[in-house]
């Protein structure tokens, strides 16, 4: 079976396995929310690959078998690809969810599980950032281009940008984003993030305006996505929700714009992280920022701010020559 077969066969568990026997990476993967399975399904199929010199998959491996010295071979091969920390963790969680069904189902001892548990998660220094962060002029300035080319595709990508950016919003909130989720009357947006946790986000005027304006001139008030595909070839719009990975297309297909301002590409994540900075730059509550966030914890918006970098050479220009 090749690799493509394989990963297309693990994408979504029938119905039809239910009744079945399955394996302990199956019964993990049934047991986590749709929105996380794919990812998962991905990083386990590449883990039963390593560590059978590509002849086994997702399906065939003896999962019930692993070891803590797997684990440590698994962080020891990422590391050597140059893997991110956060990567490499989330790869161990998966396969610590398989070996919890294992022990659950009794086809791994006590002793095995509890020595699984012990192995430790990869630490990662924070990462410098190369070019500038990204700004609001950065981002307005696409914002523009876009709205001035006359094409409806272009006015979906303002939008797209605008409440990227504006509100703060991730991926997967943007794209599960309904035009039933826009209250007019007070310019918010409630939005389902991590947790199924709804909140409501205000937006600025200026980019609330950019909205009525896509939905005005192009999108109309049909119930749905608010952000939705155009058809390759004609650039027809279709009523069908835009993926995470669409958004991600989007951004990096307007990347010369950013590198233009900034110096470097940008990722759907760093309208995010602009989003926190710039709001604390601004002397915004920590905490306010963490519930625009969607962060349960200040800690996690700590993380994303970037202000750092520029306040340490703002300090050097004050008291140096």
């Amino acid at each position: 079976m090749t690799k493509k077969v394989a990963a297309s066969k693990t994408r979504e568990i029938s119905n039809d396995c239910l009744g079945k026997d399955m394996n302990s990476a199956q019964l993990y993967l049934i047991s986590i929310k749709l929105s996380s399975r794919q990812t998962m399904q991905s990083y386990l199929n590449k883990v039963a690959e390593m560590l059978s010199h590509n002849t086994d998959n997702i399906d065939s491996f003896a999962w019930d078998s692993l070891k803590p010295e797997h684990y440590e071979l698994i962080k020891e091969i990422l590391r050597n690809k140059s893997f991110k920390a956060s990567t490499i963790n989330t790869y161990l969680a998966a396969m610590r969810g398989v070996t919890t069904k294992s022990f659950q189902k009794d086809r791994t001892t006590a002793r095995n599980y509890k020595l699984i548990k012990l192995v430790k998660r990869v630490q990662g220094g924070k990462a410098l950032a190369t070019g500038e962060p990204l700004t609001q002029a950065a981002v307005r300035k696409a914002i523009d281009k876009a709205m001035l080319n006359d094409k409806s595709i272009a006015l979906r990508d303002a939008v797209l940008f605008s409440l990227l950016f504006s509100c703060g919003l991730r991926r997967r909130e943007l794209s599960e984003l309904n035009i039933e989720d826009i209250v007019f009357k007070s310019g918010k947006l409630v939005v389902k993030g991590k947790g199924d946790k709804f909140r409501r986000i205000p937006v600025p005027k200026r980019d609330f305006d950019i909205l009525k304006t896509w939905i005005d001139e192009v999108r109309g008030m049909e119930p749905g996505p608010v952000i939705c595909r155009f058809r390759k070839g004609d650039n027809k719009k279709l009523m069908e929700r835009l993926s995470p990975s669409g958004i991600y297309y989007i951004v990096n297909s307007w990347c010369s714009v950013f590198e233009k301002e900034i110096g470097r590409s940008v990722s759907p994540h760093d309208f995010r992280r602009a989003y926190i900075t710039y709001l604390l730059d601004q002397g915004a509550d920590i905490k306010i920022v963490a519930d625009l966030a969607g962060h349960s914890d200040i800690k996690t918006t700590a993380i994303y701010d970037q202000r750092g970098e520029k306040e340490k050479q703002n300090t050097i220009d004050k008291y140096f020559d």
